[in-house]
């Protein structure tokens, strides 16, 4: 990790590597990538701190042009506290995250704005594995987000894209869990 001096020093450079480069000319989802990218990096930089982690992803995400990365830096930052793989992942979030029954609090409790809660609360999709594996479950999931804003376009979005991945696409799997949602949805 880094001490706050470092990371006052390096915000410069973050704010700018993702952003076009003499050598480097990325497409739109080159680049979304690159600052969710961005977000798993700031959380081993502040050592897990998630209120210093979203701070530089406030700083480094919004441009001058009217370009706004928060969402996907933030998504970064928080798939880093729910969606842990590899040893130093675990010894990284280890007591910091919170356990499935008192997610939402967390979530909800973020200080700031509510892209902040929206992408804490989607990305603990981990906790409610078992729960989103039916239509019920995700209209349960996603009402949460009823707290917060986009619950339509990104909750459900967001859990449909996971829920084709988890099947394998398997067309048998998703038309029977399609098939339990209302004609809107």
């Amino acid at each position: 990790s880094l001490t706050d001096e470092q990371i006052e020093e390096v915000k410069p450079d973050l704010a700018i590597v993702c952003e076009e480069q003499p050598n480097w000319h990325p497409t739109p989802f080159e680049q979304a990538h690159c600052y969710h990218g961005l977000g798993h990096l700031i959380m081993f930089a502040t050592s897990a701190d998630i209120n210093k982690s979203l701070e530089v992803c406030d700083v480094i995400s919004v441009k001058n042009d009217g370009r706004d990365f928060r969402s996907l830096c933030y998504g970064g930052l928080f798939m880093q506290l729910f969606q842990p793989l590899e040893p130093e992942d675990f010894a990284l979030i280890e007591d910091k995250a919170p356990k499935k029954e008192s997610v939402k609090e967390f979530c909800v409790n973020l200080p700031g704005i509510n892209l902040r809660k929206e992408a804490c609360w989607l990305q603990a999709w981990p906790h409610f594995r078992k729960e989103i594996k039916t239509a019920e479950g995700v209209i349960g999931f996603c009402s949460h987000m009823k707290d917060f804003s986009l619950q339509n376009i990104t909750c459900y979005s967001q859990i449909f894209h996971i829920a084709a991945q988890s099947s394998n696409y398997e067309i048998g799997i998703l038309k029977e869990f399609c098939g339990g949602f209302p004609s809107e949805l």
